[in-house]
């Protein structure tokens, strides 16, 4: 699969491999772009960390799913209730590989996240997660990858990397305004830029 494309349907969203000693535990978030619920009964996650999804295991359309060391300590720390979990190993503070199969043993996604440039430093211990900045961007890729705004990440809900700006119009200058040009090549009369400059 090329790099730069699309992710399968179920994609790494969230990484939490490095948190500070605040009893915040390791996890991650999947996330799925799709418009339709997917079953993840028996699908599974292998690297440093191996999980299966339990039977009856659903993620909804736009949604995600979370998968901690320790879902208890992570509602305490955070609040998220629905965690899944415990998984076996740890995530590398170093970095290292991390997939998710599905119940056939096909790999739909993998990321193989580092904690030198040029993947993002900031979650490296900061309490920042390791988030991607949009949902249809391939996992595998460093600068598809950001710090989280928020300490602690935003574990199943949207990163925030990736909401649409909002733009406001601002009139710095009128459309009727008058111009003064100065093309003589010089730097201009200290204070020029000033309101109170007289350019006469």
């Amino acid at each position: 699969r090329d790099r730069q494309e699309s992710p399968g349907p179920i994609t790494f969203n969230e990484v939490h491999y490095h948190p500070v000693a605040d009893g915040t535990p390791e996890w991650l978030e999947l996330h799925n772009p799709l418009v339709m619920d997917l079953d993840l009964s028996g699908w599974r996650l292998d690297g440093g960390i191996q999980w299966t999804f339990p039977r009856g295991t659903v993620i909804r359309a736009g949604g995600f799913v979370v998968v901690a060391a320790d879902p208890d300590a992570l509602e305490d720390a955070t609040g998220f209730s629905e965690a899944l979990g415990p998984f076996d190993g740890g995530l590398s503070n170093a970095g290292e590989r991390i997939e998710l199969r599905n119940n056939t043993g096909r790999r739909i996604d993998t990321l193989h996240y580092g904690e030198r440039a040029p993947w993002p430093v900031a979650p490296d211990g900061s309490g920042a997660t390791l988030a991607k900045r949009g949902p249809d961007l391939a996992s595998d890729v460093a600068e598809h990858w950001s710090g989280s705004g928020d300490i602690g990440g935003t574990p199943g809900v949207d990163n925030g990397l990736f909401r649409e700006a909002t733009t406001e119009r601002v009139e710095l200058v009128a459309e009727d305004a008058f111009w003064t040009v100065d093309v003589s090549g010089g730097t201009g009369e200290e204070g020029w830029a000033g309101i109170g400059f007289d350019d006469a």
